[in-house]
């Protein structure tokens, strides 16, 4: 659910767009092989879901994630952080300043 009053999460504007998907089910009959145009009904209920936040005064697009998804990537993107920071190729020290013997 959205809540009924939402802001930006970066910027705090009140004017954004959500996108997501949209689905509906249908029964569209064919009779003797054809398309029977008249015929085709919508179901009563439809699905919505917000796939995230498009925001056009920051410029910054926020996807949304279930909390399982989001804290599978931040482990992911720890790990490898921790690997090239094992391999050399980022400094350990974050200042960039250098010791020299």
């Amino acid at each position: 659910m959205v809540p009924d009053a939402m802001m930006c999460p970066h910027c705090s504007s009140p004017n954004f767009s959500l996108f997501g998907a949209f689905e509906r089910r249908f029964d569209q009959p064919y009779i003797d092989g054809k398309l029977d145009k008249e015929h085709m009904t919508l179901g009563s209920q439809a699905t919505q879901s917000i796939e995230g936040i498009v925001c056009k005064q920051c410029g910054v697009t926020t996807f949304i994630e279930e909390d399982e998804v989001f804290e599978r990537e931040m482990l992911v993107f720890d790990l490898q952080t921790q690997i090239v920071t094992l391999q050399g190729r980022v400094p350990l020290n974050p200042s960039g300043k250098e010791w020299n013997n």
